[in-house]
């Protein structure tokens, strides 16, 4: 991360977000998170770090503990694929504590379970927060408009740094941490755009996705450029296929190929020059390197730990430069080990398949929020291929957020209709089995 943060910024968020635990709905302050991933930094209280999302997860608790978990209608609640979770998170912790480099912050049993809190099972926590919390359709809403608010953040310095000359990083970094940052921004607005209701929605969204196209393209990441792509192109092909949806379709298509052209036109040639050079594909000559050397070094490192990794993503006997995979799989497999990185793709497979299922099932919004969370898992899968996406302080909590939320939605659809509906008493197929029954009261 970057940075400390303010002492002032910590004095306004504390009061703030400790009235929103005792007075709005868990799910408000869960979203609330997203935009506050534009402050990237921490604050540092006797050598522990901490930063806004620990503050949201505090205050998250905090809600729990004084008003009960959110109850769903029917008195109880199943949070999908709960034990995949929890194995997911011990093999975390397992790598964790067995990695030699993690070994001098690990002398006291309060320094163990605050390295495992935040480097384990904190990037995970918005799963089971998800299928928690966002139990209904107007919930998912503000879940789905926060992330695409987040994007136009994320975008606006972006976008002022690109026409001021410089590097357009927003909040981030590096441009391809604003990258992958924007990609379900982009594609939930694209959604959105096409159908969202009331038909303001619909013109919001497609502002927000003009505005979050434009920072992409200042950021020069062909590899989220790509992934964008493939995301929108599949996106498009699943509302061409809706019926209720293809004239919709049809109509801003044309506007949307004539927006893009104009922005070709008006954009600066180096910075079109660059987005084109990702038309060579594999053939281009840093994929190449890539390939041929940078990937087997880093595969040769995880045949010799397979099981638990090294605890640490780079190799810093290559320098100060090119130390790390720039391959998100190899990065998770080298941090801690082949089954814990194909657990972390297993839900990203779990959550295509319930988006399927929504968008095979549902009704018509649910059916675009599959199409949608089908677009987005894609394009960020696709871009892990060329950077550690799923490492991203953004694309991460979206990652889990969203496939949490599907895969409740495809086991339970019900909840999320537009019309209250009573839940069957009989017990559902589970999206992500096997699934275990969660207890919650008001």
């Amino acid at each position: 991360m970057n940075g400390p943060l303010s002492t002032a910024l910590l004095a306004a968020l504390l009061p703030a977000l400790a009235a929103l635990a005792f007075t709005a709905p868990p799910a408000l302050l869960l979203v609330a998170d997203l935009p506050l991933t534009a402050l990237q930094g921490q604050w540092e209280l006797n050598e522990i770090l901490f930063d806004p999302s620990d503050l949201v997860l505090a205050a998250l608790l905090l809600a729990f503990a004084a008003r009960g978990v959110p109850r769903a209608r029917g008195g109880s609640a199943t949070v999908p694929g709960l034990r995949w979770w929890l194995l997911l998170g011990g093999l975390l912790s397992i790598a964790y504590l067995a990695a030699p480099i993690n070994a001098p912050v690990l002398d006291s049993w309060s320094r163990i379970a605050y390295q495992l809190y935040r480097y384990c099972w904190r990037p995970i926590a918005w799963f089971v927060l998800a299928a928690v919390c966002i139990r209904d359709r107007r919930r998912l809403g503000w879940l789905l408009a926060a992330i695409v608010v987040s994007g136009v953040i994320f975008s606006l310095p972006a976008i002022a740094q690109g026409y001021g000359g410089d590097y357009a990083t927003g909040p981030f970094s590096h441009k391809n941490e604003l990258g992958a940052a924007l990609l379900a921004p982009l594609l939930l607005a694209l959604a959105g755009a096409v159908s969202g209701r009331p038909p303001g929605a619909r013109l919001a969204c497609g502002v927000a996705a003009l505005i979050i196209g434009r920072a992409l393209m200042f950021a020069l990441s062909r590899g989220a450029t790509v992934a964008a792509l493939a995301g929108a192109a599949l996106l498009c092909a699943g509302l061409l296929a809706d019926r209720r949806l293809r004239r919709a379709v049809l109509t801003l298509l044309p506007l949307a190929l004539l927006a893009g052209v104009v922005v070709l036109l008006k954009s600066d040639r180096p910075v079109v020059a660059e987005l084109l050079t990702a038309s060579a594909g594999t053939e281009d000559a840093n994929m190449q390197f890539r390939i041929q050397e940078r990937w087997p070094h880093f595969a040769a490192i995880i045949a010799e730990h397979p099981w638990l990794g090294t605890g640490d993503g780079r190799d810093l006997t290559l320098g100060e430069e090119m130390n790390t995979p720039h391959n998100g799989y190899l990065s998770l497999a080298l941090i801690s080990g082949i089954p814990a990185a194909t657990l972390t793709i297993g839900f990203a497979l779990a959550g295509l398949a319930a988006a399927w299922r929504l968008q095979r099932g549902a009704d018509g919004d649910l059916r675009v929020l599959g199409l949608a969370v089908a677009a987005t898992l894609v394009a960020l899968l696709i871009h892990n291929l060329i950077d550690a996406t799923l490492l991203n302080a953004f694309a991460a909590k979206v990652y889990w957020l969203l496939i949490g939320v599907t895969t409740l939605a495809a086991q339970q659809p019900a909840r999320f209709h537009a019309a209250p509906t009573a839940v069957s008493p009989a017990r559902p197929r589970a999206a992500l089995a096997p699934a275990v029954a969660v207890e919650v009261r008001s």
